[in-house]
């Protein structure tokens, strides 16, 4: 008997593979992104699909598995010995993991505050106006 879509489906969404978490924080690491949703962008891989009682597809639905998937992002970051700079952050049913050291500066920047020196630093009244301390590397 062939497998059908929602079957092959079903098969994918169970296994495991080693060295995902890894391997995805790792090539993301090397991209321009601020962060990611790894749900969202790879969905065959992280979002494991919800089947009714007559084994259908439920569009949408996702089993549990967050908690795995927040603690397969924080393990691996911790084996490419990278912890310091991913935030791994879970809200809900979603996980998204951030790169600090691409994220703080596009904070920084939004609060008006001045990152390494950059031509359009407020002046020092802005800084004091709201109320942000900075502080130079020595």
């Amino acid at each position: 008997m062939p497998l059908g879509k929602d079957r092959i489906a079903e098969i994918y969404a169970g296994r495991r593979v080693k060295g995902l978490y890894e391997d995805k924080l790792y090539e993301m690491r090397d991209s321009d992104e601020f962060g990611f949703d790894p749900k969202e962008d790879w969905p065959h891989l992280f979002a494991k699909p919800k089947f009714n009682d007559a084994g259908e597809l439920i569009p949408g639905e996702t089993l549990p598995g967050t908690t795995a998937l927040y603690q397969g992002f924080r393990n691996a970051a911790e084996k490419l010995n990278i912890s310091d700079k991913v935030d791994v952050v879970q809200r809900g049913n979603t996980v998204f993991v951030l790169f600090t050291d691409r994220c703080e500066p596009m904070l920084l920047e939004e609060l008006g505050i001045s990152v390494n020196g950059s031509e359009d630093s407020p002046s020092e009244d802005t800084d004091q106006s709201i109320g942000a301390e900075v502080v130079e590397a020595s």
